[in-house]
């Protein structure tokens, strides 16, 4: 998630805004008693506002169909204190505006500044996952496909449980969990056995009941079937398998997880549904046909 950073200082009365390296670090200099900066990185929007002529209050607003959680560090105070020490994480609901932090000029006569940095996750930190509920495998009903890396796998899972399955592209995905869409992106062409791909995935994200969130990751270009907001069930197609992102064959990467903040995730291992076996672990290298009813 973006990195941004604001400076303010109470001076004159003007507004300057200066981008430098692809990080905005907007200067407010003694603005009037309406203004407010506002920055956003993907519907997510962190601003300030401004309180009285020596105080300022930062808020977040989310303007995404998911919640989220956020993560809001500030630093740099120059003659200035925060009503909030320390670093803050919430849960912002959609459509939530809320305020975050109010930061006061010591002496007000003075120059005043501050910065801040936020970074932010789909879904809440106080998501509590089912350990019990059974996932259907990702693909069609009856299809057959090796899962080639599980969790804790050495090329690209370390630390995570996630799942990996090799199929042709352009394979149907489907839902292996109820949920609703919070994340849709299918507008990437790149992909390649590096990390230096690894922010240009295309992907479904579902929201489940329990608070979780299911990606559906590495879907081709244009490869999603489904739209912002839309319920869908277990089953249902998603989208279409590709080799966007960190990937070095066309595969399906799929995880369940939560935040732990704005920039840490936890995954979950997870039960499922085969045509073998009504409730199993996956292992490496085993191939598995998808039974959903």
């Amino acid at each position: 998630m973006r990195h941004l950073a604001l400076d303010l200082g109470n001076v004159r009365r003007n507004l300057s805004t200066i981008i430098l390296l692809g990080v905005a670090t907007v200067l407010i200099i003694s603005p009037p008693a309406s203004a407010k900066d506002l920055n956003c990185d993907k519907q997510v929007c962190v601003g300030s506002k401004t309180l009285g002529p020596s105080s300022k209050a930062v808020f977040v607003e989310n303007r995404r169909v998911g919640p989220i959680t956020l993560s809001l560090e500030l630093s740099e105070l120059r003659n200035a204190k925060a009503l909030r020490a320390g670093a803050q994480t919430v849960v912002v609901r959609p459509s939530e505006r809320r305020v975050l932090n109010e930061v006061y000029a010591v002496s007000p006569r003075q120059p005043w500044n501050y910065r801040y940095h936020y970074r932010w996750r789909h879904g809440s930190k106080d998501a509590k996952h089912d350990d019990q509920h059974l996932y259907l495998l990702p693909y069609g009903h009856g299809s057959t496909y090796p899962m080639i890396q599980g969790p804790g796998g050495s090329y690209s899972h370390t630390g995570e449980s996630a799942y990996d399955f090799s199929m042709p592209l352009g394979t149907k995905i489907h839902a292996a969990r109820a949920g609703r869409v919070i994340a849709v992106r299918q507008d990437s062409q790149r992909g390649g056995p590096s990390r230096a791909f690894e922010d240009e995935a295309n992907f479904v994200y579902l929201l489940h009941n329990d608070g979780t969130i299911g990606k559906y990751v590495h879907l081709k270009f244009g490869g999603a079937l489904v739209k912002l907001g839309q319920q869908v069930q277990a089953g249902e197609v998603l989208g279409l398998s590709g080799d966007t992102g960190f990937a070095s064959r066309p595969h399906l990467h799929f995880e369940v997880c939560a935040p732990i903040d704005g920039k840490r995730v936890r995954t979950f291992n997870l039960w499922f549904s085969t045509k073998r076996s009504k409730r199993t672990f996956l292992a490496k290298g085993e191939r598995y046909t998808a039974k959903h009813y």
